[in-house]
């Protein structure tokens, strides 16, 4: 199988790592990115509650995956149905010795299906699924090395199949030409969330400042992603710290006694910003453009020099 990787935005940003790889942080136009892997008390949904274009036919003795009902809760998943319809139809002919190849030929006669591919779960430690080749293509199932683990394929079964059907690729809209890497997409997506890969995005100031926060990110690259889309176009510029930097380049001179009013003015709006009282704080934003001049005036000076 070969996929093409595309540099997104966010992949251009130096992401450090913090506490252990369970944090990461990048500055992007004057704000400070930040995503953390949820907490385990924490869940976020199913990605297969909601409309998907692949079915995820699945089926495990000790696991309940994919969109097949089976009489559970999943029987309100868009694609419960259908998943359902589809297991039936694929037990009938393995029982009758029918090989993979034609069975992936039957679902294209019976649903529509261009892309039919096996799903293989790697069970040690906790759980991964991932997808094997389109078996309209070569008709090959083969559990073994899949998401780079389990070579032999001792800890790898093969628990049904993903695969679009014409129903659902009228409901979503997707061009046949795009399918395959949508069923690819929803594959990783569903293997990050069986994983525990969910994260909690936050962008702020630099002074802390919540500018906006989303939780429960399903993959790591996806919040990364998040993260960039949720910053403010506009650059953010720490006035404060600006007055700030200025006042100590000027502390070393002394006789200004101008300095300690702005100071103090200064230190007003910083205290008044992190408790929070926006509407007191901005009646002093344009006393520290004040500030800056004064101070940018006074450095300029014999004195101040």
């Amino acid at each position: 199988m070969t996929t093409t990787t595309e540099r997104r935005p966010a992949d251009e940003l130096d992401w450090q790592d913090a506490e252990h790889y369970s944090v990461e942080t990048a500055t992007l136009r004057g704000y400070t990115l930040r995503i953390a892997l949820e907490q385990h008390d924490t869940s976020p949904a199913d990605p297969r509650e909601y409309d998907n274009l692949g079915t995820f036919a699945l089926r495990h003795d000790r696991y309940w995956l994919g969109d097949a009902s089976r009489g559970t809760r999943r029987s309100t998943y868009p694609s419960a149905k259908l998943a359902d319809s589809i297991l039936e139809t694929v037990d009938a002919l393995l029982e009758r010795g029918a090989s993979w190849y034609v069975v992936a030929r039957a679902l294209r006669l019976h649903y529509g299906a261009t892309v039919v591919r096996p799903a293989y779960l790697y069970d040690h430690s906790g759980i991964s699924i991932s997808a094997g080749e389109n078996l309209l293509d070569d008709g090959t199932v083969d559990r073994r090395n899949h998401n780079g683990f389990d070579p032999g394929g001792w800890d790898t079964s093969v628990i049904g199949l993903v695969l679009d059907t014409a129903e659902r690729r009228e409901l979503i809209g997707t061009p046949v030409e795009h399918v395959d890497e949508v069923l690819l997409a929803e594959v990783a997506e569903y293997d990050a969330y069986l994983q525990g890969d969910v994260w909690g995005v936050t962008v702020e100031t630099s002074d802390g400042e919540t500018v906006e926060s989303v939780g429960w990110i399903i993959g790591r690259d996806n919040a990364r992603e998040e993260a960039v889309a949720m910053t403010p176009s506009e650059p953010h510029v720490d006035i404060i710290g600006q007055a700030y930097a200025e006042l100590t380049d000027c502390d070393e001179v002394t006789g200004r006694e101008v300095m300690v009013d702005l100071a103090v003015k200064v230190g007003l709006l910083a205290d008044r910003v992190r408790d929070g009282r926006r509407h007191e704080a901005g009646e002093l934003v344009e006393e520290i453009g004040t500030i800056l001049e004064a101070v940018e005036a006074w450095t300029g000076t014999e004195a101040g020099r």
